[in-house]
């Protein structure tokens, strides 16, 4: 099981929010595989290995064997069987037959399905084109990719999937080698993709007052990114509302967090200063970070008030440019 953090850690500006990629191990729920064959086509490959990889050892403990009498059977190497209950490598059709054999597990009727998600397991991702990208990260794109509704927390800056380019580069360069940010900047386009999908998920955003105040990249980058937020909130995929700072103690100030869910399985992923996780196997909290967007979502902004917020932060943010000009000016 993953290790899991509670709210109450200091945030830090990450994948999810604006960095170039997350140091953070992955995890879903492990369950029933229908979920996940439903819809192939939406299902990212290294989500179906992983949940490949958990039915095969759930399989295997049921057959009350070991990894090494399993692996000295098939003369593989333990590493081999181990890699393959990860879901870090894909595995034949011809070594998944061996393994089930071993199993007990000859019917047809339940082979197919394991077979199908063997076959998907080695599609190819899009973000091969992106070598040398953490294992971490390319473990959260993969639930990202697959998520069916996606519910996040931010309170430092605009999440990664709503910013513009420009504000995207004020803030990967504030964090990131300035050689790297146009390479950052390209993965960047290619994840907000999924606000384009015609089978994307549900996105559901909730703001700090404070992320839509500071001005990342000075006045005029600050104001596009505002108009930009107006412009998604009205897309019908897409919830975004603000936090407004009178609220004052609310359940976010533990840092930002997402809740992914693939089917019914709630993937929560955290963002703190001890580093970066998605939480597995525990529903209980995963169910409380629901709990708590559904909280915040109570006290932010309603259906309507979204652009009259921005339209004051807007006016404040003009106003204080004309007010620094005339100053320049002396």
């Amino acid at each position: 099981m993953v290790r899991s953090v509670a709210p109450g850690r200091v945030p830090v500006v990450c994948v999810v929010a604006g960095c170039a990629y997350a140091e953070s191990p992955v995890s879903a729920t492990e369950s029933d595989t229908s979920v996940i064959l439903s819809d192939h086509t939406r299902v990212d490959p290294q989500v179906h290995r992983k949940r490949l990889g958990a039915r095969l050892k759930e399989a295997r403990e049921q057959a009350h064997l070991t990894q090494r009498l399993v692996t000295t059977a098939l003369e593989w190497s333990v590493s081999k069987l181990v890699r393959i209950e990860m879901g870090a490598v894909s595995v034949s059709a011809t070594d998944l037959r061996a393994l089930l054999r071993e199993y007990g597990m000859t019917d047809e009727q339940q082979l197919r399905p394991l077979l199908d998600q063997a076959r998907e397991g080695k599609r190819a991702t899009w973000w091969r084109d992106f070598p040398g990208l953490p294992a971490q990260f390319v473990s959260y794109l993969a639930y990202e990719s697959s998520a069916t509704l996606i519910r996040q927390f931010q309170g430092l800056v605009i999440p990664g999937l709503l910013q513009t380019e420009d504000y995207a580069r004020a803030v990967i360069g504030a964090v990131s080698e300035p050689e790297r940010v146009d390479a950052f900047l390209h993965l960047r386009r290619k994840r907000q993709q999924l606000l384009d999908k015609p089978d994307g998920p549900r996105l559901f955003f909730i703001l700090d007052e404070a992320a839509i105040r500071r001005p990342m990249g000075g006045a005029e980058v600050m104001l596009t990114q505002l108009r930009h937020l107006k412009e998604l909130g009205r897309r019908p995929n897409v919830t975004i509302q603000v936090l407004p700072f009178e609220v004052g103690q609310h359940p976010g100030l533990g840092g930002p967090f997402v809740v992914l869910e693939i089917g019914d399985d709630p993937v929560v992923y955290l963002e703190s200063s001890g580093g970066d996780m998605l939480n597995r196997d525990d529903p209980e909290e995963a169910s409380r970070y629901v709990s708590a967007f559904l909280e915040l979502e109570a006290v932010a902004t309603q259906e309507g008030e979204l652009d009259d917020f921005i339209d004051g932060a807007i006016a404040a943010l003009e106003a204080a440019a004309v007010f620094i000009n005339r100053i320049d000016r002396g």
